[in-house]
Formats: structure tokens, sequence, C-alpha cells
């Protein structure tokens, strides 16, 4: 039923290029936008008995292919290296508006409605939406600031791009029957942010990606998006935005 022969390719993630060798076809079809021919930093595999333990272990993988839950382990360890690295992750809804300079990403509890705001934000301004990555974008600590970057686990729509954005901001996004935004203190910041953070195993990885949290947090605006689903809506979150244009 499936091709289980090795699969080796070279794949670029948050700027950081692996070699992954997987036990199932798939995967090299899943991130084909992501293959690369450059120096390898960092060395992955995954095998049948991890994919098998894994579906055992997670009980919302009911059903699903083991090919498609070798996706979910390679995330899973490309995440747990990158926390080495300052590079973690935000479940969110992330894009840019006019030019990859000027990118945002929007956080709630899952059917909350950040991704209906960001497909309203599409419907309304067009081509001056773009994704990042609808899902699990990487974030990484520069000295800059903060990047976001696309990566092939995006969301079940499959919405996102190969791109690589500055982080400008942050958007907590509440249902409501008005439609206002209002800044939060750091503090009140880390609390929503700290429920949609990929916590990676090992006290390190975890210590790293929950100290750069606290530093976007400290470092860059985030905002609490009280909207209903109704046009007007995407007018509270763009107006804030396209300010960030350069």
């Amino acid at each position: 039923m499936y091709d289980i022969s090795n699969m080796k390719a070279n794949y670029k993630f948050a700027d950081t290029v692996f070699e992954i060798e997987s036990c199932f076809d798939y995967f090299g079809k899943f991130a084909k936008e992501y293959v690369v021919d450059e120096e390898v930093s960092i060395n992955l595999s995954s095998t049948k008995e991890q994919v098998e333990s894994w579906k055992e272990s997670h009980s919302d993988c009911e059903g699903f292919s083991l090919d498609y839950i070798e996706t979910l382990v390679i995330h899973s360890l490309v995440a747990q290296s990158l926390a080495k690295e300052n590079k973690f992750i935000i479940h969110g809804s992330s894009i840019y508006v006019d030019d990859p300079s000027n990118g945002y990403i929007f956080v709630a509890p899952s059917g909350t409605g950040k991704s209906t705001h960001v497909r309203l934000l599409k419907k309304m301004y067009g081509d001056r939406i773009n994704y990042v990555n609808d899902d699990k974008p990487f974030i990484s600590v520069t000295k800059d600031g903060f990047e976001l970057y696309g990566s092939p686990w995006n969301g079940k729509e499959h919405l996102g791009n190969n791109v690589k954005a500055q982080l400008k901001g942050v958007f907590v996004v509440s249902r409501s029957n008005t439609n206002k935004v209002s800044k939060l203190s750091p503090k009140e910041a880390i609390k929503h942010l700290i429920k949609q953070l990929h916590i990676p195993s090992g006290i390190e990885e975890t210590a790293n990606a929950t100290n750069a949290l606290i530093k976007l947090c400290e470092s860059l605006p985030v905002y609490l998006l009280e909207v209903n689903m109704e046009d007007d809506a995407a007018k509270v979150s763009f107006d804030i935005m396209s300010k960030g244009v350069k």
C-alpha cells in the first residue's frame, strides 16, 4: 500500500537547510517548493516506527494515512531543531501587506475566526494581502527584529507561500458585535500568545521558544482585535497594517 523506500532531499525552512530522509515518498511532494541545492546544516530522518508510534499516541490522527502523519513527525523534528536557533512557531494566520517588509500574524483559539478574518481582508483588499502561512508560521529572532517564514505546514486549505517577511505586529482576534482594536501591554500580550506557542520538547528548546516569545511581546505591538465577521471588520486591522507600509 505504501512506498517505504528511503527518500532523501535538502529542504530550506526558516533559512536553515535540512537534509531530510523520509520513509514515504509523500513528503517529497508535500514539501517540493522548499527543495534546495544548498549546503546542509542539519540532518534529520524519520522511520516507519516513529510514524506508527505518533499515530498511536495522537488520537486526533485517527483516520489519517501514515504518509501524511509522517509530515507531522518531520514538522516536530524540524521545530525541535529550529528552537535551538531561536526560531519558534506560533499557531496563527500570517500575511504581509503590500510588501514583505510589512508582516503580521493573527492569532486566536481554534474556531474563533482568525483565518476567516484574513480571508475577509483578502476579499476586501485583494492582492495587497499576501499569505505567508495560514497555520504554523516559523518566526526567527534577528538583530533587526523578527522574521516570518512560509512552510509547507500551512493549514488544511494550503494557504501560504515560500516567502520571508518582516514581522511588524500581532493581532489577537476576538469575536464581538462591534469592531474595535486596542493595544495590549506586554504582560497582557504574553498571556494571550503563550497559549498559541508551539512548545518543543527539551528544556533548552522550551526556554528558547518562551524567551523569544517574551521578547516579541516586549518589542512589537500586539493588538486585541474585537471584530464581527462582516466586511467592515477588515478595515479595523487594515488601517493599522497599511500604516506600516514603507
